[in-house]
């Protein structure tokens, strides 16, 4: 029942602030920077499709993080852009709509078998990063690829022709 315009400032202030101190908490994951230039090589639609539960600010820092901040990222998603959230299918068709492309021509890369490989379910193709793999209790769909993260930046430059 709160008025967000109220509450607003309040998030922005922790996400500026107190936010940044989980980088403590966190660590670089090797082979991620690999895996993003090889998909740049295929496509300029390169999507940080992230779970869209967060303002940018905090997915910003969270990039910051990771070391990934200055890739130039067609698309990523936050709750101020987003209508749809994984694991709904809804969210995969909004991002290939921004990326203006069919589904079809999407490949969704990601970790967890229930939230990331749903995207299956409007069409596209997707590719299990097995190092760390979640919630394959939860798995509706079969990844058409996996393999670890290292893996990944070899498998997309064998897409180019």
């Amino acid at each position: 029942g709160l008025d967000f315009r109220i509450v607003e400032p309040l998030f922005m202030d922790y996400y500026q602030n107190e936010y940044c101190d989980v980088v403590k908490v966190t660590s670089r994951v090797a082979h991620a920077g690999a895996a993003l230039q090889a998909a740049q090589k295929i496509t300029p639609n390169v999507a940080l499709a992230t779970i869209p539960i967060f303002p940018l600010i905090a997915i910003e820092e969270r990039m910051r993080w990771a070391g990934i901040s200055d890739f130039p990222f067609a698309l990523v998603t936050s709750f101020e852009m987003m209508h749809a959230s994984k694991p709904h299918p809804e969210y995969y068709a909004e991002i290939a709509y921004h990326l203006n492309c069919a589904p079809e021509e999407c490949l969704m890369i990601g970790n967890d078998y229930h939230d990331d490989m749903i995207a299956k379910a409007v069409g596209m193709k997707t590719f299990l990063v097995t190092d760390f793999a979640m919630r394959e209790d939860k798995k509706k769909y079969e990844p058409d690829y996996q393999g670890s993260l290292k893996e990944v930046a070899g498998f997309l430059s064998s897409l180019i022709k």
